[in-house]
């Protein structure tokens, strides 16, 4: 017995491989049908060219797609009107919901007044204690640890014929030793107390013209030192002036 779904060629469906409308629906083995049943496909030969093709059912996939579609508003519309179930309570909870209301309970009595008699003897037992007094301590008398001051720079300038070594901090500076040196060949001055020098100051310098020849300073723990090495100690003179920012040293 001939059937027809497979012997009859499908004219609208023409060959891949020759371009032939010869093409017929074959029988599927196990694994085709398999396939067919996820995918809307099915298996077809050429007469003319014998190729097998695999083509796509437009009777199978409008019904399976419909159905997916039904599938998924169904899903949607009972997710819908079942929503989340109400948690179960537990026994103790419905025991507890069973019992009868407690009444309010009524509010305690004022506590009566007592009057202490003025002519009563005071018995020392019972008479109230003080509190401590608080002694106020004034915050300003109490000393406080001194932090080091600041070096925010060292300038040097030429003024006329004179060099003038400028120690800028934030106040005035009038505390400062200053001695002439043999062995440095020039000047030691030394600022006594903690100094916080910055970092951008150069700690050597040398110089081409005037009496000063060269400046070096130095941080120690408890003084600053800046050295003055002038060209001629025996010539050259020294003074200082106290700015309001710092001091000055002049040699000359």
């Amino acid at each position: 017995m001939t059937n027809k779904s497979t012997d009859a060629e499908i004219s609208y469906i023409n060959c891949r491989s020759c371009n032939s409308g010869r093409m017929r629906r074959i029988p599927r083995n196990p694994a085709e049908k398999l396939v067919g049943i996820l995918l809307p496909v099915s298996r077809y030969r050429c007469s003319a060219c014998g190729t097998r093709q695999w083509r796509w059912s437009h009777k199978r996939w409008i019904p399976r797609l419909a159905a997916a579609f039904g599938l998924v508003v169904a899903v949607i519309i009972l997710i819908q009107f079942t929503g989340s179930p109400q948690p179960r309570m537990t026994e103790i909870e419905e025991s507890a919901a069973s019992l009868p209301a407690t009444p309010a309970a009524a509010p305690a009595p004022a506590a009566a007044s007592i009057v202490a008699d003025p002519q009563a003897p005071i018995d020392p037992a019972a008479a109230p204690t003080a509190p401590p007094a608080t002694v106020a301590v004034d915050e300003s008398a109490v000393p406080k640890a001194e932090g080091p001051r600041p070096i925010k720079d060292i300038r040097v300038r030429f003024d006329n014929g004179e060099m003038v070594i400028s120690v800028i901090s934030d106040q005035p500076v009038e505390t400062y030793k200053l001695a002439p040196s043999s062995e440095a060949g020039g000047y030691v001055v030394d600022l006594p107390g903690r100094w916080q020098v910055s970092r951008d100051i150069r700690m050597q310098r040398s110089f081409s013209r005037g009496k000063l020849v060269a400046l070096r300073m130095g941080e120690h723990e408890d003084f600053f030192r800046l050295v003055l090495q002038v060209r001629d100690l025996a010539a050259t003179q020294s003074r200082v002036d106290v700015t309001d920012v710092g001091v000055n040293f002049t040699v000359f």
